[in-house]
């Protein structure tokens, strides 16, 4: 990135966290582009959130396998017309955390580095996926196994089946869903799939499984590599 591009971006993290914006986009190429989201047409956009603490590339492998598998699935339902905005196909980071504190400008833009050269970035100041679904709506959220589980674990709803129920089905009303990627228990070595989410009917249509998909490359095992 140049120094006329990088000062730019800093300015655009400092802007957007210290504003009302919503979120912003980091290309690939390094330009920033204030909020705005392609939510007309058929063709969903296809993202996967995570904190990337590093990303890897387990993450990169992962989008492009979703990317493929719904757009293949949308072509041959020959849905979208020639006017369909152009789906976004990239990442998402939250700069806050519900359970951590929210990042500082240095570590957003270090998490942002990451990115160039390899993917598109949308950041957000969204932490759950209500949140998400309400600012990145027609979106198929990408999710492995075990963030699918959370996500269907009445815990998080205040021990409250109605109040999971609600929730998610309020991110259906987004047009929003969740692509889930398998994996293997390494305990049991038992092949976990997202047929086992919710035993709540009115929720089976948000979630739909990534065929063909393993990788076990793991975010804090790379972290725990490197800090040894």
């Amino acid at each position: 990135m140049d120094p006329m591009g990088l000062r730019r971006f800093k300015y655009d993290i400092s802007l957007s966290l210290c504003s009302t914006m919503e979120h912003f986009r980091v290309l690939r190429d390094g330009s920033v582009l204030p909020s705005g989201w392609p939510s007309a047409g058929y063709n969903k956009n296809v993202v996967l959130s995570g904190s990337f603490n590093p990303l890897h590339d387990g993450h990169i492998q992962l989008l492009q396998h979703a990317s493929a598998h719904v757009h293949a699935s949308q072509k041959s339902e020959q849905c979208g017309t020639a006017g369909d905005a152009e789906p976004f196909v990239g990442f998402e980071m939250s700069v806050m955390n519900a359970d951590k504190p929210t990042m500082s400008r240095e570590e957003i833009e270090r998490r942002i580095r990451q990115f160039e050269g390899r993917a598109d970035l949308v950041v957000t100041a969204a932490p759950k996926f209500a949140d998400k679904a309400d600012i990145l709506p027609t979106t198929i959220f990408v999710v492995g196994y075990d963030t699918a589980v959370r996500i269907v674990h009445p815990k998080y709803y205040r021990d409250s089946e109605e109040e999971m129920e609600r929730v998610l089905l309020g991110i259906g009303a987004r047009n929003c869903s969740f692509a889930v990627a398998g994996r293997t228990d390494p305990a049991t070595k038992e092949y976990c799939a997202s047929d086992r989410f919710s035993t709540i009917p009115s929720l089976r249509h948000l979630f739909f499984p990534l065929p063909h998909f393993r990788n076990d490359i793991s975010s804090t095992e790379l972290r725990a590599r490197q800090q040894a």
